[in-house]
């Protein structure tokens, strides 16, 4: 492997991190721990892609070539996650966390550019023959997280997944849903509630002392949803990735005996089980007589006008027949900035005409239920 000198020998004391007028860390450029902690809502934002970076080996480092070698390999590492980060996304954030540790949030960023930029960084710091190597995980912001609640979640599953050796880096499972999970948190901004679990519960308006299956619940949140609702009766969730709170298995295989529930649901997951049909059927085993099967996608007018002026003749979903069952519409405003993400997150990179937003558009369910 070729050798690269990207540090020379400085004279002088080594630079404490300070913070500057302008919320920059003095030492590395990058934003300081005091911007990361106020979490603006400009750039946290649920469903945002971060990164934390530790640096290994730092004291040994320190040691062996001296605090002022030091502090030029945290300067370098600092520039490094600034620069591939921003060719990630336009919008990343760049901050220095602690002594040997650094974050980036996107929030217009895909989970394969993040990932790419990160694994670039981790590839040159080693690249440099300096015997000196980062360990880097990359996640999402979950609903209602704060800046301090990600670097514990983050400390906890790195050395879980045993992210713990160096030289690594780490892909959260949850990033699996994550493109989903991205563009719901986007939508839920947009509408002003929870989508598409608000208007999804209020449209069904189940009874308090219902039994319920949500049948890819990915994160869980519809559940957690009917429990803020104070919902008594039993609430249980299916995914094939499982998770605290959603029990692991697949929709042709419910792992639940005949007649357990009053409702069953597949929110936007049926045409995802790879056998509907014999999904349908477990669904319709474990419901009780007079249960209630549910199965809900998005409409033909979801985004109709945001993917029309991006280009696209018609939105990429798995809109449900038009006309059957029950409708929800909510009208939204989308800009330029939104219509980006929104593509990002549907794994495109299309150019945004700002001139052609922002433009008035519809979130669209269709709810289709059928009662045994």
């Amino acid at each position: 492997m070729r050798r690269v000198r990207l540090f020379k020998e400085s004279k002088g004391p080594p630079e404490p991190p300070q913070l500057n007028q302008s919320g920059q860390d003095t030492l590395t450029g990058v934003l300081s721990r005091g911007v990361w902690e106020r979490a603006d809502p400009m750039w946290w934002r649920p469903g945002a892609l971060v990164a934390l970076l530790n640096v290994d080996r730092m004291i040994q480092f320190n040691a062996a070539r001296g605090h002022l070698m030091g502090d030029h390999a945290l300067r370098l590492i600092g520039s490094l996650l600034a620069i591939y980060s921003d060719e990630a996304g336009s919008q990343a954030h760049t901050f220095r966390i602690g002594g040997n540790e650094f974050a980036v949030v996107w929030h217009d960023a895909t989970v394969e550019s993040a990932t790419s930029a990160v694994e670039r960084v981790r590839a040159t710091v080693e690249g440099t023959g300096l015997s000196l190597t980062v360990r880097i995980a990359v996640s999402i912001i979950r609903e209602g997280e704060t800046p301090q609640r990600v670097l514990i979640r983050f400390d906890g599953f790195m050395h879980e997944a045993g992210i713990s050796r160096r030289n690594s880096v780490y892909t959260d499972p949850e990033l699996s849903l994550s493109t989903l999970t991205i563009r719901d948190a986007l939508l839920s901004c947009l509408c002003g509630q929870p989508w598409p679990e608000g208007p999804l519960l209020d449209a069904l308006a189940l009874s308090p002392a219902l039994d319920v299956l949500d049948v890819g619940a990915r994160d869980g949140r519809l559940l957690r949803l009917l429990r803020a609702q104070e919902h008594a009766g039993r609430l249980e969730g299916l995914d094939p990735v499982g998770g605290e709170g959603v029990r692991s298995g697949m929709a042709h295989a419910l792992p639940y005996p005949d007649a357990s529930f009053d409702v069953v649901l597949f929110v936007r997951a049926l045409a995802h089980t790879g056998w509907p049909d014999t999904a349908l059927r477990e669904a319709r085993r474990v419901l009780r007589p007079g249960g209630r099967l549910v199965v809900v996608a998005h409409g033909p007018e979801h985004l109709r006008a945001t993917w029309r002026a991006l280009g696209n003749a018609d939105a990429p979903v798995k809109a449900a027949p038009e006309g059957m069952g029950i409708d929800v519409r909510l009208p939204v405003s989308v800009t330029g900035q939104d219509a980006r993400a929104l593509a990002q997150s549907s794994g495109g990179e299309q150019a945004v005409q700002e001139q052609r937003f922002p433009v008035r558009d519809t979130l669209h369910l269709t709810i289709q239920q059928q009662t045994l």
